[in-house]
């Protein structure tokens, strides 16, 4: 790549005239290369356009570099240099990935300072939830009194979550830049300059296998609010029934997004570590199931809040007030389940992509719910749970009754043993002394 724009650069300078058509006394801006894409001479207060390069990266969108009206190319204040604007070039994928100008990262100081903050604290949210979420598994496991239906869908929706910390990050870990892993870039004294155009098939795995536990992570969350309305208005419903369908769902349904975009990643856009891309369609694959998922999640939620407001003001269940007042307070702290904070940083990210500041708060918040998210959820179904206190409490005290029961029996059989002391028979030495 490296070897192919220094050709462009080259050729920038010696197709195209320096000053253009101009004369010496109009105002213009000169011929520049700014790394990736050659700009002609343009008029003084014109905005240049022209598409995007597609010896870089394969998009129908344009770039732009604006000169002023004094005739120097616009300077941008964060990035502290020429600036040209790729934003239709250049897509931002997830909240985590985006295609970028590495050089112009570096030196803007919004991203160089916030950036690090952000992926760290991300990090530590992951590893935090990660403890967490094995810690709730193991008691889970550990408890068989805990092991009903209910309580089993939690542990698949704990294992999706489980995967999709442990997922982002060994992305962290092997991907730079979000972008690709270290084997699949080029340096330049150093410096991450240039991607390369092929890429290993273990970078796309990863991409794959993360995308996949991210989909299972949002579709069984849906199961949870699906479940929870069964609970509620269905009378076939109930903590006995059998609930494998909802595993099947949470678990299978992604394959059915995940298979065609990895079909359409293949042979239409197999670009880079597929962490990356411009084809809105090819990305709806992936983010129209999330998107649909949070928006029922957000219906069920308000349907089952307001029937549970209902029955509590009902005549009929007066007797069974306090079953129903727990039953609101749970689902009111399962908010963050049933889709409100991404509502809300949906409503943030339209407003985010015009301004660098709220991009970047837009970015920390969202971030940082994602990855404190599982630790919300074992606390909320497993480490605060006061019916698992009680069944811990019981499993302790029923294995400190054993052991003491044990030990009692060890003590018994000891005394019982010493109640009959073995005794010695003397040997009489003359009897002995005549057989020799």
């Amino acid at each position: 790549m490296g070897d192919l724009l220094d050709v462009k650069r080259q050729e920038c300078y010696l197709d195209y005239p320096t000053n253009g058509n101009f004369q010496p006394n109009e105002t213009f801006c000169k011929l520049v290369f700014d790394g990736i894409m050659c700009w002609t001479a343009t008029k003084g207060g014109q905005l240049a356009k022209q598409p995007c390069p597609t010896y870089i990266i394969s998009s129908q969108g344009y770039a732009t570099k604006k000169c002023e009206k004094n005739g120097e190319w616009y300077v941008d204040q964060y990035f502290n240099r020429s600036w040209t604007n790729y934003s239709q070039c250049w897509k931002l994928i997830d909240d985590e990935t985006a295609l970028i100008n590495f050089d112009a990262i570096e030196n803007s100081t919004v991203y160089h300072v916030w950036f690090p903050v952000i992926k760290h604290v991300a990090q530590c949210g992951y590893v935090i939830s990660l403890i967490a979420l094995v810690t709730a598994m193991i008691i889970f496991i550990s408890v068989k009194k805990l092991q009903c239906a209910r309580n089993k869908l939690h542990m698949h929706l704990f294992a999706s979550f489980i995967m999709r910390a442990f997922m982002s990050l060994l992305k962290d870990s092997l991907f730079v830049e979000g972008i690709a892993m270290k084997s699949d870039l080029v340096y330049n004294n150093g410096k991450l300059k240039y991607t390369k155009e092929h890429y290993s098939w273990v970078c796309k795995a990863i991409t794959i296998v993360r995308n996949y536990f991210i989909l299972a992570n949002y579709i069984l969350m849906l199961m949870e609010g699906i479940y929870l309305h069964n609970l509620l208005f269905l009378t076939l419903c109930n903590d006995q029934s059998k609930i494998t369908v909802y595993y099947i769902i949470g678990w299978g349904l992604p394959l059915l997004f995940i298979i065609p975009w990895m079909f359409v990643r293949l042979n239409y856009e197999d670009t880079m570590c597929w962490t990356t891309s411009t084809n809105k369609n090819f990305l709806m694959l992936l983010h129209g199931p999330v998107a649909a998922s949070i928006l029922i999640n957000f219906v069920l939620f308000i349907m089952i809040v307001r029937i549970l407001l209902i029955k509590l003001n009902s005549i009929y269940i007066q007797r069974q007030r306090t079953k129903y007042r727990r039953l609101v307070r749970s689902t009111l702290i399962l908010i963050p389940l049933f889709g409100v904070p991404y509502v809300i940083s949906l409503m943030i990210s339209f407003t985010s992509t015009t301004n660098i500041t709220l991009e970047v708060i837009w970015i920390f918040l969202d971030q940082t719910f994602t990855a404190f998210q599982g630790l919300f959820v074992a606390l909320v179904y497993c480490l605060l749970n006061s019916e698992v206190h009680l069944e811990i409490k019981h499993k302790y005290n029923s294995l400190r009754d054993r052991r003491q029961h044990n030990r009692i029996s060890r003590e018994r059989t000891i005394s019982h043993t010493l109640q009959y002391p073995t005794t010695t028979i003397p040997i009489n030495e003359e009897i002995v002394l005549n057989t020799l």
